[in-house]
């Protein structure tokens, strides 16, 4: 995200997710939003950035919603059986991504819609992409779904992110490693 700071701390996903809800209570109201969830666990990161995540999603979620139906928003999570990892799916109803675009929405200042359909600059789920990348997990749309878009993402459990000396040396490390007229 362009800044460094001298470690993560415990983050209550729950607490993040509320705050997420009041910053966003009007346009929620006004649109009808329907928010689920289940219940969130508590992860080591950066609870601005993490907040940043859930609100650029409810709002990505909000705005591109569909004409014929009340937005409905769900976030389930689960404990990965296989990794030290929490698996997360952001469900809405809307007006969907189609599977074609599903790199392209995570690179930033890239629209889909004309600026006249939907306001906004293209960086929301780039945004996303930064901090769920930073916090050593991975995002992704998920191609299969229908009536909506669903995106997925991973977190480590707490006690297993990595860190942030560890994500800087690993990003330095790449860009060291490639060949001479190699790009990364």
């Amino acid at each position: 995200m362009g800044r460094l700071n001298d470690g993560y701390a415990p983050v209550d996903l729950d607490q993040v997710w509320a705050s997420t809800e009041d910053s966003l209570s009007l346009a929620i109201a006004e649109s009808g939003t329907v928010l689920v969830r289940d219940p969130l666990p508590t992860v080591d990161g950066d609870a601005t950035q993490l907040g940043m995540l859930l609100q650029n999603l409810v709002t990505n979620a909000v705005k591109f919603r569909s004409p014929e139906r009340a937005p409905r928003i769900s976030l389930a999570c689960e404990p990965d059986p296989h990794e030290n990892l929490w698996r997360f799916a952001f469900t809405d109803n809307g007006i969907g991504i189609d599977p074609t675009y599903a790199e392209r929405v995570f690179v930033i200042f890239q629209r889909l819609h004309p600026r006249d359909a939907y306001p906004g600059n293209g960086i929301g789920l780039a945004m996303c992409k930064k901090i769920v990348e930073f916090h050593g997990g991975t995002i992704a749309i998920d191609p299969g779904h229908t009536g909506g878009a669903r995106i997925t993402f991973t977190l480590p459990r707490a006690g297993a992110a990595p860190s942030v000396a560890a994500v800087v040396a690993g990003a330095v490390a790449g860009a060291v490693s490639a060949e001479p007229g190699e790009q990364r």
